[in-house]
């Protein structure tokens, strides 16, 4: 393409016309994902499907008599859980925006429990320490997690390719809580 036509591809780009006191040609570069691009504030709204696994399986609740384990961490089914993703934009000139993003809302939840007449325990050394743990009838785990993500950033797009810089907040919050009832304490 001939890139020599235009005064600026800007110009030629959002008008359509070619700069005075030179000739139009049809062949003068404009590429199109920037003529789309008009200046000003633009919104996005998405739905954000997130997913959480238990990562790696580790015991929770042992049984008392033969250490077998009855209660891991992969009998917390987490799923997938929607939310929304919000972005804000205002684009500056052609070739540059900034956006504010934010997804979250997720919020997962699970609960598993196990009972054993006096014959459940925690497993490990906290087992010594612990002694409303020990020889419990049932035990019950409940987790829970939270996802915010917030962000700024600053874009500049070239011909083919594009920057992206800024700042980002994330934050997970994450519950984990064992409860254990014996009718013998």
């Amino acid at each position: 393409p001939n890139t020599n036509c235009c005064c600026a591809v800007r110009d030629s780009c959002l008008t359509g016309e070619c700069c005075p006191g030179q000739s139009c040609c049809p062949d003068c570069f404009c590429p199109l994902s920037f003529a789309s691009r008009p200046c000003g504030w633009y919104v996005e709204a998405d739905a954000l499907a997130l997913g959480r696994t238990s990562g790696r399986n580790r015991p929770l609740v042992v049984a008392s008599d033969s250490g077998q384990t009855v209660l891991e961490t992969s009998d917390l089914d987490l799923g997938f859980q929607l939310g929304p993703r919000l972005l804000v934009g205002n684009r500056t000139d052609i070739d540059q925006a900034w956006e504010l993003t934010y997804f979250g809302w997720h919020n997962w939840t699970a609960t598993a429990a196990r009972a054993d007449e006096n014959n459940l325990d925690i497993p490990g050394t906290m087992l010594g320490v612990a002694e409303d743990f020990t020889a419990a009838d049932r035990m019950v785990i409940d987790y829970s997690a939270r996802l915010h993500n917030v962000e700024f950033n600053v874009v500049r797009d070239r011909e083919t390719w594009s920057t992206i810089a800024g700042l980002r907040y994330l934050r997970l919050a994450e519950e984990l809580t064992l409860t254990a009832n014996d009718s013998d304490s």
